[in-house]
C-alpha cells in the first residue's frame, strides 16, 4: 500500500504532460472574420454560475458556437438575497471574461453578456 501511495504520487507528475485539443473552429472552412464571447450568468437561492461560448463568422458568413468553459459555485451558508447572488454571478462572468481575454489568444470583436436579472442590468445601466 505504502508502494502502491508512491507509484501514485509519482505518476501525478506525469500529469502535466497530458494535452487535450479543443476544437474551437471547423477544419476546411473559410478564415474568421470576427469572434465574440458570449457570457451566460444565473443564480438561485442554492447556487450561481456562468457559462461562456466562442461565436466565430467567417468569410462565408458560416457561424461556428463553441462551448469555452462554465463555472458554478454553491451559495454560501451565510444567506444571501437572490439579486445579491445574481450580482455575485455577474462579477464571476466578467473575470472569467478577463480571463479567457488573455488565454485564448484569439482577436475578439467585443464580448456579449447576458443575463435574466433585471437587478443586475440596472445596476450597471446605473438606474
Amino acid at each position: 500500500t505504502s508502494l502502491q501511495w508512491t507509484g501514485w504520487l509519482a505518476d501525478l507528475n506525469k500529469m502535466v504532460e497530458i494535452k487535450v485539443k479543443r476544437c474551437m473552429k471547423l477544419a476546411n472552412h473559410g478564415q474568421i472574420r470576427f469572434a465574440q464571447l458570449h457570457h451566460f450568468s444565473d443564480a438561485s437561492k442554492s447556487g450561481y454560475g456562468t457559462v461562456s461560448y466562442l461565436r466565430q463568422e467567417d468569410d462565408n458568413k458560416e457561424v461556428y458556437v463553441a462551448f469555452i468553459i462554465g463555472k458554478s459555485r454553491v451559495a454560501p451558508l451565510k444567506q444571501m438575497t437572490i439579486p445579491r447572488m445574481e450580482l455575485t454571478a455577474a462579477v464571476l462572468v466578467v473575470k472569467v471574461d478577463n480571463m479567457l481575454q488573455k488565454e485564448l489568444q484569439l482577436q475578439m470583436e467585443e464580448s456579449i453578456f447576458w443575463t435574466e436579472s433585471t437587478k443586475v442590468l440596472k445596476y450597471f445601466n446605473n438606474e
